[in-house]
């Protein structure tokens, strides 16, 4: 017996991890002068997500056709100073 989520084509959106990541503000903070070994950056910590949208050609529940994928920039409330050094 198929059910409701087997009749026709359908879309869906996976989303398999997250991995941390520092969100610059529109306010890039203070950045040391050019030759300077250190950088500084307020921002918001928030998460890296890829997604991927399949749609289902209506022929019953299994498999699916990748439409698009991406990866989407999710903010939290959390902010604060990113520090980092480069040899220039």
């Amino acid at each position: 017996m198929r059910g409701q989520f087997c009749d026709g084509p359908q879309t869906r959106i996976e989303i398999t991890k997250k991995t941390n990541d520092h969100i610059p503000s529109w306010w890039n903070g203070t950045k040391t002068a050019r030759d300077k070994y250190g950088h500084l950056q307020y921002g918001s910590w928030g998460y890296k997500v890829p997604w991927e949208k399949y749609r289902r050609r209506g022929d019953g529940c299994n498999g699916g056709t990748l439409v698009d994928s991406g990866t989407a920039t999710l903010p939290t409330k959390e902010t604060g100073w990113r520090y980092w050094e480069t040899s220039s």
